[in-house]
């Protein structure tokens, strides 16, 4: 496959949902109608224009459907039988919002059918029979389906009794197309394709091909469910599909702040939702694992790091104007004086570290600039005045960093670049060992990180790292309420889930602004955003909540509101109406499908994903 030099040099993480460009996720043979007919012939070109628009008849027929079920006029009192082909069985947000819709399906009394097909048959977890739905999750479905390798669906189960077919992955569309007289539903939650990653130019893993069946699937006679507006944005965009939204919801029963009669030892609760003093027994190699430690107020965190006077310490919202939460914390009142928290402090990471666009590298360097940064504060706290002419800096603190920024100003007083080199090159190791703990970091992933950010982490004073890879889902909603702070840095999200499960939590958020995050959070009001990248926005932000439980408390209570309003009952009656929708369609959507013009694209689509999938295996690590 041919791709433009200059569409790699163009590439950037979620550019397209930035700023409404589309130079990288469309180039000469990605797949779309109208750059086929450079590479084939004029029927090919043709049957490709004719589904592209059986695709947009299809989503005009919905929006009818749509329209019936909200006037009342659409007859729902039949239970549904609906198929749910499973993707993989890892732990993402996306799988745990499948598993999710079984849960309330089954609840609102519809039958479910779960479909799966392992990657690799008869190893694993498969062969322990786990069953169609991932084990991890604790959701079964009514009837559940295995199948091999060469396998179809209307091999081994009465398809003609399914009122819809619900595909998680895009791969998995053109096959139920070819031989399902069922509508089928593809429900995009953010594939890094969807957002121009440039991680699907390179030649491994068959990342080019899947590109290429991504783009020949938006096309194709499928219903398309979007778990965002972005996400409903862009397809309409560059695709010229209509999405119907199905939000994403939290169990805000499970998901709670802390509370009295959930508290265990070693906790304390404080005023307002969610704020709570940890204690944290000493971690290895420390004199003390819990004290009281003096900061600044959130104005002085930010001209800690390099902020002007008078500056409020939240990141400026991308259109360059301060973020409404500027205005609200002005004021010697509320910024004004020293204030006192608990140490250490207690930050949450939820994510895969393998996954580039979560940004965990980003993560990383501003652990450790906070960490410094309290490090730092709390030598001055509690050490003699240093002699004239000398300077205490954080050990291990890069030149230059926002770490170092943070040495610097914590010290009220400037310290040259030389001085600083200095100062770093002598500070002893053992220095770095007898550090107090001031930053506690939980990190909830489904990969245990690799050894370079375990490094940096694990290497850096008075931080201390607890890992928890893949623990049970039902421990994940005290694991996120025992933190005061999350960090979440992903570059791009079409929704981002563990935001709204710490929401719910009652942690407060620090994030890398984007769309995805936009579509249900406001920042300045329920969370603090900085700009992918923006390192000291990013520190500030964290510290600002640290160092201000007037602030952490209004985060905190926004972020339980702004929860609340996505219930699990919410999304059923969504879903619950998008289905029925569906339903409707059948004759329309069998009509469509069995095209003369439309059956070749959907056939030429499914050779696609056969390619993909082999390339795929071919190249896997």
């Amino acid at each position: 496959m041919q791709i433009h030099d200059h569409a790699m040099d163009r590439a950037s993480y979620g550019d397209v949902a930035q700023d409404n460009s589309c130079c990288t996720l469309h180039h000469a043979n990605c797949g779309c109608p109208w750059t086929i007919s450079n590479s084939a012939g004029g029927a090919v070109a043709a049957a490709a224009a004719a589904t592209s628009a059986a695709a947009q008849v299809l989503d005009a027929v919905l929006q009818e459907q749509l329209c019936l079920r909200t006037n009342g006029r659409l007859p729902t009192t039949k239970p549904l039988r609906i198929a749910y082909v499973v993707p993989h069985h890892n732990v993402t947000g996306g799988m745990k919002t499948i598993c999710l819709h079984v849960q309330l399906l089954r609840g609102r009394g519809h039958h479910v059918v779960a479909v799966y097909r392992p990657a690799v048959p008869n190893h694993g977890a498969d062969a322990a029979g786990a069953g169609a739905m991932p084990p991890w999750s604790g959701v079964h479905a009514d009837t559940e389906v295995l199948l091999g390798p060469d396998v179809h669906l209307a091999q081994v189960y009465p398809v003609q009794e399914l009122n819809v077919i619900v595909c998680g992955m895009f791969h998995q569309v053109p096959e139920l197309l070819v031989g399902t007289p069922v509508p089928v539903v593809y429900f995009e939650q953010g594939h890094e394709w969807l957002f121009g990653d440039p991680v699907r130019f390179r030649p491994e893993h068959g990342y080019a091909a899947q590109d290429a069946l991504f783009h020949t699937v938006c096309h194709l006679p499928v219903v398309l469910a979007s778990v965002s507006s972005p996400v409903t944005a862009i397809l309409q965009r560059e695709f010229g599909r209509v999405a119907v939204e199905v939000p994403n919801a939290v169990d805000c029963d499970a998901f709670c702040p802390v509370t009295s009669d959930r508290q265990g030892s070693g906790q304390e609760a404080c005023a307002g939702v969610g704020i709570t003093t940890v204690a944290v027994p000493p971690a290895s190699g420390t004199e003390s694992g819990v004290g009281q430690v003096p900061l600044g107020s959130a104005g002085a965190a930010h001209r800690a790091l390099g902020g002007s006077a008078g500056a409020v310490p939240v990141a400026p919202s991308t259109n360059g104007e301060p973020d409404a939460c500027a205005a609200r914390c002005q004021g010697e009142g509320e910024l004004g004086g020293s204030r006192t928290y608990p140490c250490p402090a207690r930050v949450l990471l939820v994510g895969n570290p393998r996954l580039p666009l979560k940004g965990f590298d980003t993560a990383v360097e501003v652990l450790t600039a906070v960490a410094a940064a309290l490090l730092t504060h709390n030598t001055l706290a509690t050490s003699p005045p240093a002699p004239a002419g000398s300077h205490i800096i954080a050990p291990h603190t890069t030149p230059g960093s926002a770490a170092a920024d943070a040495a610097l100003d914590l010290q009220r007083g400037p310290l040259v670049a030389e001085e600083l080199h200095a100062s770093v090159a002598d500070q002893p190791t053992a220095r770095a060992e007898s550090a107090p703990v001031v930053l506690h970091v939980s990190w909830v992933c489904q990969h245990a990180p690799g050894p370079h950010l375990l490094h940096l982490l694990l290497s850096c004073p008075g931080l201390h790292l607890s890992t928890h890879v893949s623990p049970p889902q039902d421990q994940l909603p005290d694991l996120y309420r025992h933190h005061d702070v999350f960090l979440f840095t992903s570059r791009y999200e079409a929704w981002g889930l563990p935001v709204l499960e710490a929401m719910a939590s009652g942690v407060a958020v620090v994030a890398c602004d984007n769309p995805g995050l936009r579509s249900f959070a406001t920042p300045g009001e329920d969370c603090l955003v900085a700009a992918a990248g923006d390192m000291k926005g990013l520190v500030c932000s964290v510290l600002a909540i640290l160092s201000d439980r007037g602030l952490q408390e209004r985060l905190v209570q926004a972020g339980r509101r702004t929860a609340l309003k996505h219930s699990t009952a919410c999304l059923a009656d969504r879903l619950v109406s998008l289905l029925y929708a569906v339903s409707a369609c059948t004759e329309e959507f069998d009509r469509l499908r069995t095209h003369p013009l439309v059956l070749p694209t959907i056939q030429r689509a499914c050779h696609q994903a056969v390619q993909a999938g082999q390339l795929s295996m071919r190249q896997a690590p």
